[in-house]
Parts: structure tokens; C-alpha cells; sequence
């Protein structure tokens, strides 16, 4: 099965949910893709306290693997002072895919629920 991850910002080597479960995924034999923005979380101390592990916040655009996942991280909008993330050029994803989605504070569900004519 062909599934896509969903997420506002991926960081694999802090290890949250999302980066256990596309890693599930793919050990289970699935196709896994993420998409995600350029961005790492705008955590408050993130140069005192996260750049040492992740590196710079801001990463580059493109297609790469991360932890032996296909990963498209897509340029992002910001609002300023929130966790609150546009992925740009989030258009017409893999229709025919399973989604699994963490973007609980982004428009980016609601893009997606838009191209895929989802109802509720």
C-alpha cells in the first residue's frame, strides 16, 4: 500500500509519534512518503536547546530520504509567533494514496480535504 504522512514539521531525530509510525509503515512493507514543510518547530530556545541536535530551523526545499523515508519537504509560510505553518505548492498530491495526517494547527487537512473532495 502507497501511504503518505502528513506533517507540519518532521524531525525524526527527536522522535515524536509521526516518526514511529511512517517508520511502522514502512517496516510492515508499505510505500511511505512524507510531506512536510522546510521547517523544523519554532520551538522558544531552539538555538539553545534544539539546534545542536537538528541543525538549522530552515532546511532545504526538495526531495530527500530521512531515516530510510522517501521525505518532500515544500516550502512554508509562517504565521509569526505561532505554530501555526502553510505548506506552498501543496497542490494535487498522489490521489490515489492512504493519508494519515498530524497538521493539527496548520490549513493544510483542510487543502487536502478540498483536493480530495472528502465529506464528512
Amino acid at each position: 500500500m502507497r501511504i503518505i504522512h502528513l506533517i507540519d514539521y518532521f524531525q525524526p531525530k527527536l522522535g515524536y509519534q509521526e516518526t514511529y509510525l511512517a517508520l511502522a509503515h514502512l517496516r510492515l512493507g508499505h510505500h511511505v512518503t512524507v510531506i512536510t514543510s522546510d521547517r523544523h518547530y519554532p520551538f522558544s530556545d531552539y538555538a539553545s536547546a534544539f539546534q545542536k541536535i537538528l541543525g538549522e530551523r530552515k532546511k532545504k526545499p526538495g526531495k530527500f530520504k530521512e531515516y530510510g523515508l522517501d521525505t518532500l519537504r515544500l516550502a512554508a509560510i509562517e504565521m509569526p509567533f505561532t505554530p501555526v505553518i502553510f505548506l506552498r505548492n501543496f497542490r494535487q498530491p498522489f490521489i490515489r494514496n492512504n493519508f494519515h495526517t498530524n497538521c493539527f494547527m496548520t490549513v493544510t487537512p483542510l487543502i487536502l480535504i478540498r483536493i480530495l473532495k472528502i465529506h464528512y
